[in-house]
């Protein structure tokens, strides 16, 4: 059987493998850059957002593409879908289709280095307050295991979102977590595009938007370099 003709505007992968359409990839492009905007007119603490189609893509920088390239020569397969280098988030359109998975990929990258209070404000503090009052042995613990200083404020939250994380995957209906999902189904209704139309339910939350926050500590000092072998391999 013969194979069928490529579409004059394929973009196409080494072997001649139609990858995807101009068409598709211009819309994709553009559905993630509008979601973007719309999020980042008010979201006040965003971090610089980057959309790029793919790992080609001239705003990825130099030693990205050639890191990546790297790892494909040595057999990774996996195709990145985000991924923070220096400080800013790089979302790749042509691997992201909708406003729920683009979405949840930006936020797996905000959560997993920058934790709940940067990705949705000061409405959890409260709930991080009262975690930190009440789980005193687990904060210890924390505060141990990561060197931080529990009579810093900073530090003392950032225990605690450790903590109501942990929380969420093994007790989530727990009240601290109820809580927790509720001020985040709230900030999401009020800043991210589209989010009404997403029947989201709170173990839905719990996956997509509160344990990507485990581990923020650590993942907090991945080098760039790091984060785009992780996101190869998610």
């Amino acid at each position: 059987m013969q194979n069928a003709p490529v579409p004059a505007n394929a973009e196409q992968s080494p072997g001649s493998t139609v990858v995807m359409t101009r068409a598709d990839s211009n819309a994709r492009n553009v559905a993630t850059q509008l979601l973007v905007d719309g999020l980042k007119a008010n979201w006040t603490n965003a971090p610089e957002i980057i959309v790029a189609r793919n790992m080609q893509d001239g705003q990825i920088p130099q030693s990205v593409r050639d890191y990546d390239q790297t790892l494909k020569s040595q057999g990774a397969t996996g195709e990145a879908r985000g991924f923070i280098y220096q400080g800013k988030v790089y979302l790749l359109s042509d691997q992201l289709n909708g406003p729920r998975q683009i979405a949840e990929v930006l936020f797996h990258e905000v959560l997993g280095h920058y934790g709940l209070r940067r990705a949705f404000g000061k409405g959890l503090t409260p709930i991080l307050q009262q975690v930190a009052t009440m789980r005193r042995k687990e904060m210890q613990a924390k505060a141990k295991e990561y060197g931080l200083d529990l009579t810093n404020e900073r530090d003392r939250l950032t225990a605690a979102e450790e903590i109501l994380a942990e929380m969420a995957q093994t007790t989530p209906e727990i009240g601290f977590v109820k809580r927790a999902i509720a001020v985040i189904r709230n900030w999401m209704r009020a800043n991210v595009p589209g989010f009404q139309s997403l029947r989201l339910t709170d173990n839905d939350i719990i996956q997509a938007y509160i344990l990507p926050a485990r581990g923020a500590v650590t993942r907090s000092k991945e080098t760039g370099l790091q984060s785009v072998e992780r996101a190869m391999a998610m």
